[in-house]
C-alpha cells in the first residue's frame, strides 16, 4: 500500500531544494539534484524506493518525506547505525555489496545510486538492479565517469598522499560503459557534468564555479567532450 504524499509538487520542490542546500555544499551535486525531482514528479514514481549506498541516509529521509516506502542500504557499519539513529522510520540495512543484493526479485518501484558504482564492480549489481526493480520500475543513478581530467589528477594525489577514504574509488564507469545500459532498459536519459567546474574545489577558483558550471554545460553539447564529464545522471524504466 502506497504511503499518502504529505505535499504538492511545488512543497516537495521546496522541501528538496532547501534540505540538499542545507546537507551539502558542494555545488557541484547542487545543480544536478533537482532534475532527480523532476523526473520522479514527471514520471509519477511512488512505491517502494532503494537507496543504494545510501550512507548515513539523508537522502533516504528526503526520499521518505517526500513520500516513498524507502530501504536504504550501505556496507559501511558505522554510516548505517548513524542512519538508523537519526531516521528511525525508515528499513537501514548493512550490506557489504559485491555481486548481490538482498532483496527479493521485483522488490522495488524505484531504484536510486549517487556515486556509489565507482566502489564495485558493475555488471553484476547492474543484473541485480534489473532483478529487484519491478517491471517498468525506473532506475536513477547519479553516478561519476572515469576521464575528467582535473579529478584523474585529484584521485591520484589523494592516493598518494593515503587521504583516508572509507573505501578507495576503483571503478568508474565510462562513457561507452553508461551509454550501453540503454540496451538493457527503455525510455533512457543521460545528462552529462562538469568538465572545468572539478577546478573549484581549490581555493583559488571556488569563487568561479557558477561561471565554470556555465561554461561546461555549453561545451558539453558536443558530443565528443561528453567522454571527459565527471559526472553523469542516468534515467531509465526498466523492461
Amino acid at each position: 500500500m502506497d504511503k499518502p504524499m504529505r505535499y504538492s509538487d511545488l512543497d516537495k520542490r521546496k522541501l528538496w531544494t532547501e534540505s540538499l542546500e542545507d546537507q551539502s555544499k558542494r555545488n557541484h551535486f547542487n545543480d544536478i539534484n533537482p532534475l532527480i525531482l523532476e523526473y520522479l514528479q514527471t514520471n509519477r514514481c511512488q512505491g517502494t524506493l532503494l537507496d543504494l549506498g545510501c550512507g548515513s541516509g539523508h537522502m533516504s529521509n528526503l526520499f521518505n518525506e517526500i513520500g516513498f516506502r524507502v530501504t536504504g542500504v550501505d556496507g559501511d557499519y558505522k554510516r548505517i547505525e548513524k542512519a538508523k539513529s537519526k531516521y528511525s522510520g525508515i528499513d537501514f540495512k548493512c550490506y557489504t555489496i559485491k555481486s548481490t543484493l538482498p532483496f527479493e526479485d521485483n522488490s522495488f518501484d524505484v531504484l536510486f545510486s549517487r556515486s556509489v558504482f565507482q566502489y564495485f564492480e558493475h555488471e553484476s549489481i547492474l543484473k541485480e538492479c534489473k532483478r529487484i526493480l519491478k517491471k517498468n520500475g525506473s532506475i536513477i543513478m547519479f553516478e561519476n565517469l572515469r576521464n575528467n581530467p582535473i579529478t584523474r589528477i585529484g584521485r591520484a594525489y589523494l592516493k598518494l598522499t593515503n587521504h583516508k577514504y572509507h573505501s578507495y574509488p576503483w571503478n568508474h564507469f565510462t562513457l561507452s560503459e553508461i551509454s550501453k545500459l540503454s540496451e538493457d532498459f527503455e525510455n533512457s536519459s543521460l545528462h552529462f557534468f562538469h568538465l572545468l567546474s572539478p577546478l573549484s574545489f581549490l581555493k583559488v577558483f571556488k569563487k568561479y564555479y557558477p561561471v565554470l558550471f556555465r561554461i561546461d554545460q555549453k561545451l558539453l553539447r558536443m558530443k565528443f567532450l561528453r567522454n571527459f564529464a565527471w559526472l553523469v545522471l542516468f534515467t531509465a524504466k526498466n523492461k
